[in-house]
């Protein structure tokens, strides 16, 4: 695995699509993630922190920093604080899980990291049904961690926390997942926006 910029990663794309000339783009497949998810991550975000603060979840971080007699709006700002800061460390992470679904190519799989955004990428053609796997293995993760934390702490609310950051992380991926179910043919094989059949 190697961390590259978005520079780098469209020149690995653009590399690996050019040695296939019927390589189809599935449109929709960008389109449609362009156009849904920034609101889907927004709605996710205000559940969130409407969540934090009307539950007791908002009382027990700001009394675990020792912060409880914050006003209200002061309160309400810090747990914004936080919620972004979850968010961004979760995010990190799902893109990892991601990188576990191309295991047994790991050497060809990339981290890009630029300022708009954090995400995997593998540069080899991979199976249409290893990359739909790939596509939900960080929701699956973040779900069962949900569920673990549920049982541990039997604190619901952190439970809801928890799945509405996971949705607003993989709103993208379960968009693909979807639409690379209907348009890629059942024997294609996958590279990001990109299928062919072998």
């Amino acid at each position: 695995m190697k961390i590259i910029n978005d520079k780098e990663c469209g020149i690995l794309v653009a590399d690996s699509i050019s040695k296939y000339p019927n390589a189809v783009r599935i449109t929709a497949l960008y389109d449609t993630i362009k156009k849904l998810t920034p609101y889907l991550i927004i709605t996710a975000f205000i559940s969130a922190n409407v969540l934090l603060r009307y539950t007791d979840i908002k009382n027990l971080i700001l009394s675990y920093f020792g912060l409880q007699g914050l006003s209200t709006l002061l309160g309400s700002l810090f747990m914004v604080i936080i919620t972004l800061l979850i968010f961004f460390v979760m995010t990190v992470v799902h893109e990892f899980v991601h990188l576990l679904g191309y295991i047994k190519d790991f050497k060809n799989s990339y981290l890009i990291i630029s300022k708009k955004t954090v995400s995997a990428y593998n540069s080899k053609w991979v199976t249409k049904t290893n990359q739909l796997v790939t596509l939900l293995l960080p929701f699956l993760f973040f779900l069962l961690a949900a569920v673990i934390i549920l049982i541990i702490t039997k604190n619901i609310d952190l439970f809801y926390l928890i799945t509405l950051l996971n949705l607003g992380g993989s709103c993208s991926d379960i968009i693909a997942f979807f639409i690379l179910l209907n348009k890629a043919p059942k024997n294609s094989l996958i590279l990001g926006h990109y299928y062919r059949i072998p």
